[in-house]
Protein backbone atom coordinates (compact mmCIF):
# COMPACT_ATOMS: atom_id res chain seq x y z
CA UNK A 1 0.00 0.00 0.00
CA UNK A 2 1.24 3.44 -0.85
CA UNK A 3 2.35 5.41 2.17
CA UNK A 4 0.85 8.76 3.25
CA UNK A 5 2.65 11.51 5.13
CA UNK A 6 2.01 14.90 6.74
CA UNK A 7 3.83 18.18 6.72
CA UNK A 8 6.44 18.06 9.53
CA UNK A 9 5.22 21.32 11.07
CA UNK A 10 1.62 20.04 11.29
CA UNK A 11 1.55 17.60 14.19
CA UNK A 12 -1.85 18.97 15.14
CA UNK A 13 -4.24 20.60 12.72
CA UNK A 14 -2.78 20.85 9.21
CA UNK A 15 -3.92 23.35 6.59
CA UNK A 16 -1.62 22.04 3.89
CA UNK A 17 -3.52 18.82 3.09
CA UNK A 18 -2.03 15.32 2.82
CA UNK A 19 1.32 14.63 1.31
CA UNK A 20 3.08 11.45 0.22
CA UNK A 21 5.25 9.45 1.14
CA UNK A 22 6.92 10.43 4.40
CA UNK A 23 5.14 7.96 6.78
CA UNK A 24 4.15 4.31 6.57
CA UNK A 25 0.56 3.02 6.51
CA UNK A 26 0.51 2.81 10.30
CA UNK A 27 0.32 6.62 10.41
CA UNK A 28 -3.06 6.78 8.65
CA UNK A 29 -6.43 5.15 9.19
CA UNK A 30 -9.39 4.23 7.05
CA UNK A 31 -12.65 6.23 7.16
CA UNK A 32 -14.20 3.53 9.35
CA UNK A 33 -11.31 3.62 11.80
CA UNK A 34 -11.34 7.42 11.78
CA UNK A 35 -15.12 7.36 12.49
CA UNK A 36 -14.54 5.15 15.53
CA UNK A 37 -11.85 7.49 16.84
CA UNK A 38 -13.92 10.63 16.19
CA UNK A 39 -17.09 9.15 17.67
CA UNK A 40 -19.19 9.53 14.48
CA UNK A 41 -20.56 7.19 11.88
CA UNK A 42 -18.58 6.20 8.83
CA UNK A 43 -21.46 7.55 6.69
CA UNK A 44 -20.90 10.98 8.23
CA UNK A 45 -17.26 10.96 7.12
CA UNK A 46 -18.22 9.67 3.69
CA UNK A 47 -20.71 12.53 3.27
CA UNK A 48 -18.05 15.03 4.37
CA UNK A 49 -15.65 13.57 1.83
CA UNK A 50 -18.25 13.56 -0.93
CA UNK A 51 -19.13 17.20 -0.21
CA UNK A 52 -15.41 18.14 -0.31
CA UNK A 53 -15.48 19.00 3.38
CA UNK A 54 -12.86 16.45 4.34
CA UNK A 55 -9.69 17.57 2.51
CA UNK A 56 -7.53 15.47 4.83
CA UNK A 57 -8.82 12.26 3.19
CA UNK A 58 -6.59 10.81 0.47
CA UNK A 59 -7.55 8.11 -2.02
CA UNK A 60 -4.90 5.40 -1.92
CA UNK A 61 -4.49 2.40 -4.19
CA UNK A 62 -4.05 -0.70 -2.09
CA UNK A 63 -4.00 -4.44 -2.55
CA UNK A 64 -7.83 -4.54 -2.23
CA UNK A 65 -8.43 -1.53 -4.48
CA UNK A 66 -8.85 2.16 -3.82
CA UNK A 67 -9.49 3.29 -0.26
CA UNK A 68 -9.96 6.69 1.40
CA UNK A 69 -7.57 7.12 4.31
CA UNK A 70 -6.84 9.94 6.73
CA UNK A 71 -3.45 10.73 8.32
CA UNK A 72 -3.68 10.04 12.03
CA UNK A 73 -1.91 13.30 12.87
CA UNK A 74 -4.72 15.29 11.24
CA UNK A 75 -7.54 13.74 13.29
CA UNK A 76 -7.22 16.39 16.08
CA UNK A 77 -7.66 19.13 13.49
CA UNK A 78 -10.76 17.45 12.07
CA UNK A 79 -12.20 17.04 15.56
CA UNK A 80 -11.62 20.72 16.32
CA UNK A 81 -13.16 21.86 13.04
CA UNK A 82 -16.25 19.68 13.37
CA UNK A 83 -16.55 20.07 17.18
CA UNK A 84 -16.23 16.32 17.62
CA UNK A 85 -14.54 14.53 20.52
CA UNK A 86 -11.41 12.58 19.65
CA UNK A 87 -10.86 9.46 21.75
CA UNK A 88 -7.10 9.11 21.89
CA UNK A 89 -7.34 5.96 23.94
CA UNK A 90 -9.48 4.19 21.38
CA UNK A 91 -7.82 1.51 19.31
CA UNK A 92 -9.24 1.14 15.79
CA UNK A 93 -9.80 -2.34 14.47
CA UNK A 94 -6.53 -3.91 13.35
CA UNK A 95 -4.52 -0.84 14.50
CA UNK A 96 -2.89 0.83 17.48
CA UNK A 97 -4.09 3.52 19.85
CA UNK A 98 -4.17 6.99 18.32
CA UNK A 99 -2.10 8.38 21.17
CA UNK A 100 0.59 5.81 20.46
CA UNK A 101 0.53 6.64 16.75
CA UNK A 102 0.73 10.38 17.50
CA UNK A 103 3.71 9.80 19.82
CA UNK A 104 5.39 7.83 17.05
CA UNK A 105 4.69 10.60 14.58
CA UNK A 106 6.03 13.23 16.97
CA UNK A 107 9.24 11.23 17.38
CA UNK A 108 9.61 10.86 13.63
CA UNK A 109 8.85 14.52 13.03
CA UNK A 110 11.32 15.49 15.75
CA UNK A 111 14.00 13.32 14.15
CA UNK A 112 13.32 14.90 10.77
CA UNK A 113 13.43 18.35 12.34
CA UNK A 114 16.72 17.54 14.07
CA UNK A 115 18.14 16.30 10.78
CA UNK A 116 17.05 19.48 9.05
CA UNK A 117 18.50 21.61 11.84
CA UNK A 118 21.77 19.68 11.60
CA UNK A 119 21.87 20.19 7.85
CA UNK A 120 21.11 23.90 8.29
CA UNK A 121 23.87 24.22 10.90
CA UNK A 122 26.32 22.44 8.59
CA UNK A 123 25.39 24.84 5.79
CA UNK A 124 25.83 27.76 8.18
CA UNK A 125 29.30 26.52 9.18
CA UNK A 126 30.25 26.04 5.52
CA UNK A 127 28.94 29.50 4.71
CA UNK A 128 30.90 30.99 7.63
CA UNK A 129 34.08 29.24 6.47
CA UNK A 130 33.50 30.44 2.91
CA UNK A 131 32.89 33.96 4.23
CA UNK A 132 36.10 33.85 6.27
CA UNK A 133 38.03 32.60 3.24
CA UNK A 134 36.45 35.29 1.11
CA UNK A 135 37.34 37.92 3.72
CA UNK A 136 40.98 36.76 3.70
CA UNK A 137 41.07 36.87 -0.09
CA UNK A 138 39.46 40.30 -0.04
CA UNK A 139 42.03 41.54 2.49
CA UNK A 140 44.86 40.18 0.36
CA UNK A 141 43.37 41.78 -2.74
CA UNK A 142 43.05 45.09 -0.91
CA UNK A 143 46.70 44.85 0.13
CA UNK A 144 47.72 44.20 -3.47
CA UNK A 145 45.61 47.15 -4.59
CA UNK A 146 47.22 49.41 -1.97
CA UNK A 147 50.68 48.31 -3.09
CA UNK A 148 49.74 48.95 -6.73
CA UNK A 149 48.44 52.41 -5.83
CA UNK A 150 51.68 53.20 -3.95
CA UNK A 151 53.77 52.04 -6.91
CA UNK A 152 51.63 54.10 -9.29
CA UNK A 153 52.08 57.16 -7.08
CA UNK A 154 55.85 56.60 -7.00
CA UNK A 155 55.98 56.31 -10.79
CA UNK A 156 53.82 59.44 -11.14
CA UNK A 157 56.21 61.32 -8.82
CA UNK A 158 59.21 60.16 -10.89
CA UNK A 159 57.49 61.22 -14.10
CA UNK A 160 56.71 64.64 -12.62
CA UNK A 161 60.31 65.06 -11.53
CA UNK A 162 61.66 64.01 -14.95
CA UNK A 163 59.17 66.37 -16.63
CA UNK A 164 60.31 69.22 -14.42
CA UNK A 165 63.98 68.44 -15.12
CA UNK A 166 63.24 68.31 -18.83
CA UNK A 167 61.45 71.65 -18.65
CA UNK A 168 64.41 73.19 -16.85
CA UNK A 169 66.78 71.67 -19.41
CA UNK A 170 64.68 73.08 -22.23
CA UNK A 171 64.79 76.49 -20.57
CA UNK A 172 68.55 76.30 -20.18
CA UNK A 173 68.89 75.14 -23.77
CA UNK A 174 66.76 78.06 -24.96
CA UNK A 175 68.91 80.51 -22.97
CA UNK A 176 72.10 78.94 -24.32
CA UNK A 177 70.70 79.04 -27.85
CA UNK A 178 69.83 82.73 -27.39
CA UNK A 179 73.36 83.39 -26.19
CA UNK A 180 74.80 81.51 -29.14
CA UNK A 181 72.67 83.57 -31.47
CA UNK A 182 73.78 86.78 -29.71
CA UNK A 183 77.40 85.73 -29.97
CA UNK A 184 76.88 84.92 -33.64
CA UNK A 185 75.28 88.28 -34.26
CA UNK A 186 78.15 90.02 -32.47
CA UNK A 187 80.65 88.04 -34.49
CA UNK A 188 78.88 89.01 -37.71
CA UNK A 189 78.93 92.65 -36.59
CA UNK A 190 82.63 92.50 -35.79
CA UNK A 191 83.36 90.79 -39.08
CA UNK A 192 81.44 93.51 -40.90
CA UNK A 193 83.25 96.19 -38.97
CA UNK A 194 86.57 94.52 -39.74
CA UNK A 195 85.70 94.35 -43.40
CA UNK A 196 84.74 98.01 -43.38
CA UNK A 197 88.00 99.00 -41.70
CA UNK A 198 89.96 96.92 -44.19
CA UNK A 199 88.13 98.64 -47.02
CA UNK A 200 88.83 102.06 -45.59
CA UNK A 201 92.44 101.14 -44.99
CA UNK A 202 92.81 99.84 -48.52
CA UNK A 203 91.13 102.93 -49.86
CA UNK A 204 93.46 105.20 -47.88
CA UNK A 205 96.47 103.18 -48.95
CA UNK A 206 95.33 103.38 -52.52
CA UNK A 207 94.96 107.15 -52.19
CA UNK A 208 98.35 107.44 -50.59
CA UNK A 209 99.94 105.47 -53.39
CA UNK A 210 98.17 107.58 -55.98
CA UNK A 211 99.39 110.77 -54.35
CA UNK A 212 102.93 109.45 -54.20
CA UNK A 213 102.91 108.57 -57.84
CA UNK A 214 101.54 111.96 -58.74
CA UNK A 215 104.23 113.74 -56.81
CA UNK A 216 106.89 111.56 -58.26
CA UNK A 217 105.65 112.28 -61.68
CA UNK A 218 105.77 116.01 -60.88
CA UNK A 219 109.50 115.75 -60.31
CA UNK A 220 110.04 115.48 -56.71
CA UNK A 221 109.22 113.24 -53.90
CA UNK A 222 109.26 114.25 -50.34
CA UNK A 223 111.92 112.33 -48.50
CA UNK A 224 109.38 110.91 -46.12
CA UNK A 225 107.43 109.45 -49.02
CA UNK A 226 110.37 107.75 -50.64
Amino acid sequence: MQSVGIHPQCVGQCKHGPMHPDLDTASDVSLREAAELLGVSVDTLKRRQKDNKLPEATLIEGARGSEWRIPTAQLPGIADRESWTLNLDSTPAGGRAVGELLDEIRVQVGAEADARVGAAEAKAVAAAEAEAKGAAQLKRAQGDADAARAETERIRTDVDRVTQDLAESNTKAAVAEAKVEAVGAERDRLVGESDRLRSELAYERLGWISKRRARKAAGGVHPALQ
